[in-house]
């Protein structure tokens, strides 16, 4: 059930970027086409939890990856300095990635 949950989430995050890509694109800019530099660090944490305590570890990382997402999302979306497209694509992301945490934190719990 985990592992389904999780890949309805990664969907949403596939979503993000493609939709933030459109924007970028749409609005003159050039989307980076690196991973994040944090990345590397998440996917080692996930790792970790994997090889070292099961669901509970995994979950755990999961849980401090998406407090960092829902985090950045709910910072931009609130600037209110956007066009009102890029508007709705950040608030509607914020709520997935607040759901995709709440997910997990009431999980943990």
């Amino acid at each position: 059930a985990y592992r389904e949950t999780v890949r309805r989430f990664r969907t949403d995050h596939e979503r993000h970027v493609t939709e933030l890509t459109t924007l970028i694109e749409r609005h003159g800019g050039r989307p980076v086409q690196a991973p994040h530099p944090t990345g590397v660090l998440k996917l080692a944490a996930q790792v970790a939890g994997a090889v070292g305590g099961g669901d509970t570890h995994v979950l755990m990382a999961f849980r401090a990856n998406e407090r960092q997402a829902r985090d950045k999302y709910a910072r931009a979306a609130a600037l209110g300095e956007w066009p009102a497209d890029v508007a709705g694509v950040l608030r509607v992301a914020a709520a997935d990635e607040s759901r995709h945490y709440d997910w997990v934190d009431t999980t943990l719990q």
